[in-house]
């Protein structure tokens, strides 16, 4: 006949020959020498499912994350205490301690933070190297279509393209960017064409369409579309500069400048101009509510041979007017380089 014990039962056998004396010849060896039980001492701890993962923000990883503890014979065992702890990322845990279970596996869930990035997750059991997983958090689904956010009023000029193209912003329910989605330009109102009318949007979640020329004075209104998205809308009031400007006020800081006389804007991107009745001509751009006039190297070599002045910047190719245009007027800043001084003028639209 055999006999099964458990290291307990054998424990209290011993103590109970020991105590009736009993000699047995069967427990002789049980009452001489008592049974310890092993000293639980995992010698490993490895991950069980991949350590390099990727998930949609806000969602659970699948597999979670498991880990095997061994001993030294790479056996499993049960009962030993695993600790979960994020070191990187703001994703959460269904728990943050275990116990290896009857196949030495401790595992937890891991819900990732919501917005994109990289999570790290440490897993450590009695002083062994820890066990490190790695998640790339990612974007979920298209959710929302915005206007990329701009300072200052949208505005330009009629029948001309628009420098600074209007952009929008595909985004997840998190705010996070949504890359690789389409999305549709098309002209609302205001008589006006737009080229590259399906854009797929950057890294950045951003799609800008191609050269918007706007129509007649007055709102111009794109819009943008994403399939199974509220569709968003852009709007570009266009005015006519064309027209006479007259210098109005000057402002002058540390510098002694001398400002262009009357300009004449032409429908072309065109202007001519005078500085101390020398005639000058160039070519102007109006981008939102700016305004860069550039002179012709004729008129700026005729200024500086008959004045030894440059108006614009050091060299010829350089020189130039910044402004800004609001309403009827029109502000030319004096810059050198990329500083702008505290100098500058003035010009009221007048009639012809």
């Amino acid at each position: 006949m055999s006999y099964l014990f458990s290291v307990r039962e054998l424990r209290l056998t011993a103590r109970a020959c020991l105590a009736l004396g009993v000699a047995a010849a069967g427990l002789a060896g049980a009452c001489s020498d008592p049974i310890e039980a092993p000293a639980l001492n995992p010698a490993t701890i490895e991950a069980i499912t991949p350590v390099a993962v990727a998930g949609i923000a806000a969602a659970e990883i699948t597999p979670s994350p498991t880990v095997r503890v061994t001993d030294t014979n790479g056996k499993p065992m049960q009962g030993i205490p695993v600790s979960f702890k994020l070191t990187t990322g703001s994703g959460t845990l269904g728990s943050s301690t275990t116990a290896t279970d009857i196949d030495g596996l401790a595992r937890t869930t891991w819900t990732l933070g919501q917005r994109v990035g990289v999570e790290t997750l440490a897993v450590s059991s009695s002083g062994l190297p820890d066990v490190v997983f790695t998640a790339v958090t990612v974007a979920g689904p298209a959710f929302s279509l915005l206007p990329v956010a701009v300072t200052g009023a949208r505005t330009g000029m009629a029948g001309r393209p628009q420098l600074d193209r209007p952009s929008v912003v595909v985004q997840d329910r998190f705010g996070n960017p949504v890359a690789k989605v389409t999305v549709t330009f098309t002209v609302i109102s205001g008589g006006g064409t737009i080229e590259g009318t399906a854009v797929m949007t950057d890294d950045g979640g951003v799609a800008t369409p191609g050269l918007w020329t706007l129509g007649s004075a007055g709102p111009n209104v794109i819009g943008a579309a994403v399939a199974g998205l509220p569709s968003t809308s852009i709007t570009v009031t266009a005015f006519s500069v064309v027209g006479v400007y007259e210098l109005e006020s000057i402002v002058l800081g540390t510098f002694v400048l001398k400002p262009p006389g009357r300009i004449v804007l032409g429908d072309a991107g065109q202007f001519t101009t005078d500085f101390e009745g020398v005639a000058g001509r160039g070519t102007y751009v109006i981008a939102n509510d700016r305004i860069v006039l550039t002179y012709s190297n004729d008129f700026l070599r005729e200024l500086r041979d008959s004045h030894d002045y440059t108006p614009g910047g050091p060299g010829a190719t350089e020189a130039g007017e910044t402004g800004i245009v609001s309403g009827l007027n029109i502000t030319l800043y004096r810059c050198w380089s990329e500083d702008c001084y505290d100098s500058y003028w003035t010009y009221r639209r007048v009639a012809p």
